[in-house]
């Protein structure tokens, strides 16, 4: 007002006082503008998800990350995923540190192998109440039991992992033979392609640590039986148990396989594949990409793992989990139910898995490339994820005591319980 007053004192100044008083009412009018303006909310920060992953030394990093990472955010504003990765041989150590002293230090989210879940169970965020029977609707049952422990769901599939048999397509089309489909037809067709020391016909791992004992599982499902039953418990002593074992002796025993087995790892059996020293391999979908880059030269064809009962694959999986001492539950439950969702998972699949999602199932079976893994999926077994250690142990003393002739198949089942103290479990089977 004061402004108009000084304005009006000029005499014959009346067109200019009505252009300052219109003036003035602009600067009054335009000052609650200037401070609503500025008192306009900053915008929130995201809330950030801190996960780890795991690669292999010397592995790519998988492009599809990226994806998983970008479609997240478009699925849920307000929380963002900061996906690091590290090193396999680093993922346990980590895990001990991430479990015990070091929970402070624990990353939100991170990827654990299914046979780990025993260990770290009580560090795990618990999901049953996190994920609906909704949410888990489109994932194949068999796989997501791999990412249970005592009934409880600890996590959600990440990368799966299947064994199917590879043969020399060459050797076998020589010989006026066709790819195995059961147990039969494997001791056949690995008798007639062997001629050692120069080839074998069936590459079977022995070598204590893991691989003999997946082999061993694979023959167990194949014919039909189960490490354990039911309610968890050992059943190595069955009638099944035997044959699976007494199988594998007389191949050896045939010279169908390697003679040093028990010196042997999938690694090795792998090379001596691909290097022509057997004509056949039991081996995950990703050796398939690795002949193709490194020996494009062989004819390699792959079939279902053969079985009498059921194909003899047997599954892996890693699993995304949760820490439980994780201040941000909420929002891993929101990734975790992204995770299960069809986007997510093909999206998971195409960084170089197998697929969980039923409809992908059937979508992947359409491809031969694929098929061979999937065959039998809905029902699929794995190591055993209790008394995993315990069966471990009993079945690489059990294939020490059967391939080297100090027992006989059954009787090294019997002595290796009775080593473990497990003697007289298993008789229900």
């Amino acid at each position: 007002m004061a402004f108009l007053v000084v304005s009006v004192e000029h005499t014959g100044g009346r067109r200019r006082a009505a252009l300052v008083a219109l003036f003035a009412l602009l600067l009054v009018c335009s000052a609650p503008l200037t401070l609503s303006a500025s008192a306009e909310p900053a915008v929130a920060e995201p809330v950030v998800l801190r996960m780890v992953a795991w690669a292999e030394p010397g592995e790519r990093l998988p492009s599809g990350s990226r994806d998983i990472v970008e479609a997240f955010a478009e699925n849920q504003r307000g929380v963002r995923l900061d996906l690091m990765y590290d090193r396999w041989p680093q993922a346990r150590p980590r895990m001990r540190y991430w479990s015990g002293s070091l929970k402070q230090y624990a990353p939100d989210l991170t990827i654990v192998r299914d046979v780990w879940l025993p260990d770290y169970a009580s560090s795990l965020l618990p999901l049953d109440d996190v994920l609906s029977a909704q949410d888990l609707a489109g994932l194949t049952p068999s796989v997501v039991e791999r990412c249970r422990v005592g009934g409880k769901l600890l996590g959600l599939p990440w990368r799966l992992d299947a064994q199917a048999l590879y043969y020399r397509h060459d050797l076998l089309q020589a010989a006026g033979l066709k790819p195995p489909k059961t147990l039969g037809e494997l001791t056949a067709v690995a008798t007639k392609l062997s001629h050692p020391p120069g080839v074998y016909g069936l590459g079977l791992p022995a070598l204590p640590g893991g691989d003999g004992v997946s082999t061993y599982l694979a023959l167990l499902h194949a014919f039909g039986g189960e490490a354990v039953d039911a309610e968890g418990a050992l059943q190595l002593g069955s009638e099944v148990a035997a044959k699976a074992l007494a199988y594998w002796v007389e191949l050896a025993r045939a010279g169908a396989t390697p003679p040093e087995a028990l010196s042997w790892s999938a690694a090795d059996m792998e090379r001596a594949f691909a290097d022509g020293r057997v004509a056949m391999v039991l081996a995950g979908q990703g050796f398939g990409g690795w002949l193709k880059r490194n020996r494009p030269q062989l004819a390699v064809g792959i079939t279902a793992a053969p079985g009498d009962k059921a194909p003899g694959n047997q599954i892996s999986c890693d699993l995304v989990v949760a820490l439980a001492s994780t201040s941000k539950p909420r929002e891993c439950g929101a990734f975790l139910r992204f995770v299960a969702s069809p986007r997510a998972q093909r999206a998971l699949w195409m960084m170089g898995g197998l697929p969980v999602c039923t409809d992908h199932v059937r979508e992947a079976r359409q491809f031969a490339n694929l098929a061979p893994f999937l065959a039998d999926l809905e029902t699929a077994q794995g190591w055993p994820l209790t008394e995993g250690d315990t069966a471990a142990a009993v079945i690489e003393h059990a294939i020490w005591l059967a391939l080297s002739g100090r027992e006989e198949p059954a009787v090294a089942l019997q002595a290796a319980m009775a080593a473990f103290g497990t003697a007289g479990e298993g008789s229900r089977g």
